[in-house]
């Protein structure tokens, strides 16, 4: 009898000692163990950006067939407003926000770039923009470059945040300014940007 009675248990058993040990070791315990980490939140402390930019493209200097390019150098303002989630040392993107550029020189620039060139601004759009950054005017808003086919890098122990190779698109309303409408979206140069980030939040 105590033979029948303790070969009906034994399934109870097994199914109550797989439940203990599921509660402890399953699936859910790895998961939380696998994304934890460090999520942190930085902002452009300083640095440097290059625009390449094609004034043969853009019009208002004759018609002469040769290119004519020019590099423009700009510092970046200090604790600008753009920023970059950053977890466990790997680069997530950048979050919506801008940072301003500073002309390291003078330049000869068509038009209403000309007029804006000391205000220009590098903005990260929020998502679900036909593109994810442009170069605008910080006092109007008024955009001149749509950028496409960048790259982002970021070195962990620098804490250097990196754009690389980013198409500079003729916007429409600097195209329609230019009275070229047709050449809005149009490839009219190049960016490039290092940063030193710093970090002012930590999860």
């Amino acid at each position: 009898m105590l033979k029948i009675f303790l070969f009906a248990l034994l399934p109870i058993l097994v199914l109550f000692g797989i439940g203990l040990n599921s509660s402890f070791t399953g699936p859910g315990q790895k998961d939380q163990a696998g994304n934890s980490g460090t999520l942190e939140k930085m902002i452009v402390a300083d640095g440097t950006a290059t625009i390449d930019l094609n004034l043969s493209r853009l019009g208002g200097f004759g018609r002469s067939k040769a290119t004519r390019t020019s590099e423009l150098r700009f510092d970046i303002e200090r604790d600008s407003f753009f920023s970059v989630v950053v977890f466990n040392d790997e680069l997530r993107g950048p979050q919506p926000g801008s940072m301003s550029l500073i002309p390291q020189t003078a330049a000869n620039l068509p038009s209403k770039l000309g007029d804006s060139y000391e205000n220009l601004v590098v903005e990260a759009m929020p998502v679900g923009s036909p593109y994810e950054m442009t170069i605008r005017d910080g006092r109007t808003g008024f955009v001149f470059f749509n950028i496409e086919g960048h790259q982002f890098d970021f070195a962990a122990q620098e804490k250097t945040f990196g754009i690389q190779m980013g198409r500079l698109l003729l916007s429409e309303e600097f195209a329609a300014e230019l009275g070229r409408r047709s050449d809005a979206g149009s490839l009219v140069g190049q960016i490039s940007v290092r940063a030193n980030m710093r970090t002012t939040e930590r999860t």
